[in-house]
């Protein structure tokens, strides 16, 4: 056998053996779920205040601590095989929905992050009981975060991002009074005085001229829940990009590959090839190409509302938590959004009256009007 062989059975072999303790791993986190909820809810039942928390890793508790002041935490995850999870043994799903069932009869809440429970059990808790679904927000210092005052989501439909269920965002959409979005005006417009991004720390500069005639294609995170979990036309930022060009007259194409997505050394390659395609540097602030006001195509990214609310004409291959109110052009269909609504206003809707805040030292929630307030005050890079 030769070296290089003798190197490859080594690594093969190696391989088998992590995924074994891996998929172990996860089959005794299982089992410490099922242990750690049963416990939880027994407690509880004493009058021993308890939330139970899954996939909620312990730097985003504050979230729950603001959510249940009163309430001891007790927190379970389950760890990946691979870039996945492994499917668990009926027994442990079943167990799962019974244990669900009896933490809701108790008056336990459940706290989870995202569709986790989906994912790594292959149990959608809500069926059982009503879960309080955990997410980063939109804009302001995340929870996981040192900042004093911090931003988090908390949903009881499903995440904000799922288009095909209904969520807490789409109802406080449909329900928030013209005369509420009227008074959010002045603090909107503060904010939106910065250059509003997501990712605030990426501030490169923007190497070309555009113009309303141009599009830019906004890329995004390959596996990103806000795209997996919802409707969408495009399963990847290659599709994203030809649909986008053979849909949309522009007079010139860029595309903005997302600055976190693992794959954009491999889509720049495979994009290489079509034809006049421009592709912008990562690092390139989507604040300074918005301000431009280019036609901008996403797939669900919260990319088209920051473009949007700038005056861009922006267009969805997707169902996002934004769409589908009259000011994006959408392709895909839901029926369930009624009220047209301009981008500030959603933006509003999102940001003052679907997003939670918190103060962590007080470890005691926050009127949103406060809370940022407090955000935009704080010092440039500095705490709020």
């Amino acid at each position: 056998m030769t070296t290089r062989a003798r190197a490859c059975t080594t690594s093969s072999v190696g391989t088998r053996l992590r995924r074994a303790v891996e998929l172990l791993r996860a089959r005794a986190d299982a089992l410490a779920f099922l242990v750690r909820l049963a416990a939880a809810v027994a407690l509880h039942r004493r009058s021993a205040a308890r939330c139970f928390c899954f996939a909620v890793s312990r730097n985003k508790h504050a979230a729950v601590r603001a959510e249940h002041p009163a309430a001891r935490i007790v927190s379970c995850r389950i760890h990946k095989v691979g870039d996945g999870y492994a499917e668990q043994p009926a027994f442990v799903r079943r167990a799962a929905r019974r244990l669900v069932r009896a933490a809701h009869a108790a008056g336990m809440p459940i706290a989870v992050w995202g569709y986790a429970d989906r994912l790594a059990l292959g149990v959608d808790f809500a069926g059982d009981a009503p879960v309080e679904r955990l997410e980063r927000a939109v804009w302001g210092p995340p929870v996981d975060s040192d900042a004093p005052v911090f931003a988090y989501v908390l949903d009881r439909g499903a995440p904000y991002f799922d288009g095909r269920r209904a969520t807490d965002l789409e109802r406080a959409a449909e329900t928030v009074g013209d005369a509420e979005l009227a008074e959010d005006d002045a603090l909107l417009d503060r904010l939106l005085a910065g250059r509003f991004q997501k990712y605030a720390g990426l501030g490169g500069d923007l190497a070309v001229d555009l113009g309303p005639e141009d599009l830019v294609i906004a890329g995004q995170c390959v596996g990103d829940a806000a795209w997996i979990e919802t409707d969408a036309l495009v399963e990847d930022n290659v599709a994203l990009v030809l649909a986008a060009v053979a849909d949309i007259p522009a007079r010139r194409v860029f595309y903005k590959p997302h600055p976190f997505n693992r794959t954009k050394a491999a889509d720049r390659e495979r994009l290489a090839a079509v034809p006049g395609l421009v592709q912008l540097d990562p690092a390139t602030a989507f604040a300074a190409i918005v301000e431009r006001r280019p036609k901008i195509a996403v797939a669900t990214s919260g990319a088209g509302l920051e473009a949007a609310v700038r005056g861009c004409e922006v267009h969805t291959f997707g169902t996002s938590f934004y769409s589908h109110r009259g000011f994006t052009v959408d392709r895909t269909v839901c029926d369930r959004r009624r009220r047209r609504l301009d981008a500030r206003a959603m933006l509003a809707v999102t940001l003052f009256h679907y997003t939670r805040y918190a103060d962590r030292a007080a470890g005691r929630a926050l009127a949103a009007r406060e809370a940022v307030e407090r955000i935009l005050g704080a010092p440039a890079g500095g705490r709020p």
